[in-house]
């Protein structure tokens, strides 16, 4: 439920906008580290023992979230980020096999790399504004 509030709050309702980007940003990363420690949960589901949980909605609807809170931005420089977001993305990614290394396919494989890349191009693209906005601030003028 925590994961769906948070991507309605982005996606929605971004206010304070920060917050609601670091909590979309953070979501998936609290999905790996509860799944590296409670290895009865799941981030992709599968055959699990009865009354395993499946996390996927906390890597899955914050990275959409951030990923649609890209388009905020000027265009330009959001889709300069879309390459350069497979090196965050694909940290995530590893980092959600590793954590979760049981009953997977192919396919929610692949799935989960999508999102990942979704994750690191909202990632990458705040950033960008951050930065931008940091610079443009401090200038004189």
């Amino acid at each position: 439920m925590s994961a769906i509030a948070i991507a309605l709050w982005t996606g929605f309702w971004p206010y304070p906008y920060p917050l609601a980007i670091a909590a979309s940003a953070l979501a998936p990363w609290a999905g790996v580290l509860i799944v590296r420690r409670f290895p009865e949960l799941s981030l992709f589901g599968g055959e699990r023992d009865d009354g395993a949980e499946e996390l996927g909605m906390l890597w899955a609807s914050p990275s959409l979230a951030l990923a649609f809170r890209a388009f905020d931005h000027a265009f330009c420089d959001a889709w300069l980020t879309a390459a350069p977001a497979i090196l965050p993305g694909a940290a995530l990614w590893i980092a959600m096999m590793a954590a979760d290394t049981q009953h997977r396919s192919r396919g929610t494989m692949v799935c989960a790399a999508v999102f990942a890349w979704a994750w690191g191009w909202g990632l990458l693209t705040y950033a960008d504004v951050t930065l931008a906005g940091r610079a443009t601030s401090s200038s004189p003028g």
